[in-house]
């Protein structure tokens, strides 16, 4: 059963795959979404940024289809991989689903999270791999 999936997001078209498909899953079961960006950046208006922004975006959309099903969360550190992983240690989350980009930090991030994650982690490839 999956009563509750964790969204990390990096606001590429890749994570934004990873939240459609996350929100998909949460209709099939009734689930919760909680979406979430790591700002590496310990000081300053989060709300002003262009982070800032994309999250209230992604965020308006996502609940205003799901209503009373989605949640957003900030959460500060460097490394993505280990705020994720200290999060999944301490709250239960029945599932992670989050996008795999080659290049960028969110690539590195899933495979990090996928190796080590005590609940089951999916991985959307980009859209150029899911043609192949």
């Amino acid at each position: 059963m999956i009563a509750r999936i964790l969204v990390p997001v990096d606001f590429s078209p890749c994570s934004d795959d990873a939240l459609a498909y996350a929100l998909a899953l949460a209709d099939q079961h009734g689930a919760e979404v909680e979406i979430l960006y790591v700002w590496p950046v310990e000081n300053g208006l989060f709300a002003e940024t262009p982070q800032g922004i994309a999250m209230e975006k992604r965020l308006s959309a996502a609940e205003s289809e799901h209503p009373r099903r989605v949640s957003g969360r900030l959460e500060f550190g460097r490394e993505p991989a280990n705020v994720i992983l200290d999060i999944l240690e301490h709250e239960p989350f029945d599932l992670v689903v989050l996008g795999r980009e080659r290049e960028k930090a969110l690539g590195h991030v899933a495979t990090n999270v996928k190796s080590t994650a005590p609940c089951p982690v999916v991985t959307v490839p980009p859209p150029d791999e899911e043609a192949a």
